[in-house]
């Protein structure tokens, strides 16, 4: 008997399927209910798993996620068809809108290892084997009070490399403190202000700062100003 494998990699992110919208906020509780949408643009059927988890701290460049009864969601697991399109429903269970933002990672799973069977009595087995590069699409929820700000310490500890930058948010929502929404305005030991400019912030690695909690983030190219005549450091919004 003859065996034969045929093994197809395929690694397109064009033909695979998509998760919208890539965030939704809760901020009434009369609208509880949200759907994000599952497509399939590939012309293979491909079976999806949802997940919710609560994002509950986001620092050193990692997030930390944990299983929540918080959100109610349907279906859980299907095969989408080619060229189907599928809505997740999902609601939040909490009797009234938390004080404090809660964040919500919507997990859409390509499931496993898609392999087809051929015998003929006549001819040599046949398996046909076809490994599918699996992905894994994220989007993000916020439930949040209609009031809910951010309210931001900045603090800073210089390092051999450059700076690094203490950001606490004892705010109600979370934020991403980058430089298209923030400036960042230096204090010289001379008293003297001055914004970094965007070259000053290359190569740095701003996470979301969650609601309660703080993040260190490191300033190691900082340029057009000398290192040792900083004195501290200030973000102020670029437009309010």
């Amino acid at each position: 008997m003859k065996i034969i494998f045929f093994v197809t990699i395929l690694i397109n992110f064009l033909f695979s399927i998509t998760l919208t919208p890539f965030y939704v906020t809760i901020d009434n509780k009369k609208e509880n209910n949200v759907i994000f949408t599952v497509s399939n643009a590939t012309k293979e059927p491909v079976p999806v798993n949802i997940s919710v988890l609560e994002l509950i701290a986001n620092s050193n460049q990692k997030e930390t996620r944990v299983k929540t009864q918080k959100i109610e969601f349907y279906p859980e697991q299907f095969i989408l068809n080619p060229k189907e399109i599928k809505n997740i429903r999902l609601r939040y269970q909490g009797s009234k809108l938390p004080a404090k933002e809660e964040v919500f990672r919507v997990i859409a799973k390509e499931l496993n290892i898609n392999v087809s069977d051929e015998t003929n009595n006549t001819k040599p087995t046949t398996v046909n084997a076809k490994i599918i590069t699996k992905f894994t699409y994220e989007a993000l929820l916020f439930v949040r009070q209609p009031t809910a700000k951010e309210k931001l310490e900045v603090g800073l500890n210089k390092t051999s490399q450059g700076l690094d930058v203490t950001i606490k948010n004892s705010g109600t929502a979370s934020v991403i403190p980058q430089f298209s929404a923030y400036d960042f305005i230096v204090t010289t030991i001379d008293n003297k202000e001055y914004k970094l400019l965007e070259d000053d912030l290359k190569g740095t690695k701003v996470k979301r700062v969650l609601a309660g909690k703080t993040n260190i983030f490191s300033l190691n190219n900082i340029s057009s100003i000398p290192l040792n005549k900083i004195k501290n450091i200030r973000l102020e919004r670029k437009f309010k």
